[in-house]
């Protein structure tokens, strides 16, 4: 019995630093997304920090990876698992809306590079990371991909 109660509640922590972690890296996708509108829109970096309560460099760093982040504007699958994760979406509005993007591979830039610099990521990507992380089941890429291999 004592095991079982010990496997619950380890279960409950691994859930529960999952839905942690997600809410943070949600929570960074919008704030990146904020700032980027917010310098897009004119407003310095020193009245972003006020706002955000952070350093004016703090600011400069996030605008840097605003700018490195690829499709930032738009919403993506990520953002979707994340709500999942985080209890904002129920599994069957995940699924329906995560059929229905068309899902490319990564690829590299350079046939002749074959270096991590050079990759660029598709949105295939961004579900095989969902399920390395905990945040998607196999059962459910295969659902969304029709790959019944995966």
């Amino acid at each position: 019995m004592a095991v079982t109660v010990q496997a619950l509640s380890l279960d409950r922590l691994g859930d529960e630093r999952r839905r942690n972690r997600a809410m943070a890296a949600w929570t960074d996708l919008q704030t990146l997304r904020s700032v980027a509108a917010s310098l897009a829109d004119g407003v310095d970096q020193v009245s972003i920090a006020r706002v955000l309560g952070i350093s004016q460099p703090a600011v400069s760093k996030l605008a840097c990876r605003a700018r490195a982040t690829v499709g930032l504007a738009e919403r993506a699958p990520r953002e979707v698992i994340l709500e999942r994760a985080i209890g904002m979406i129920a599994d069957g509005a995940m699924l329906h809306q995560l059929r229905s993007w068309t899902y490319t591979p990564g690829y590299f830039e350079d046939d002749d590079k074959v270096e991590p610099e050079s990759y660029r990521p598709g949105l295939r990507d961004q579900l095989e990371e969902a399920v390395g992380e905990g945040l998607l089941t196999r059962v459910e890429f295969a659902q969304i991909t029709g790959d019944p291999g995966s």
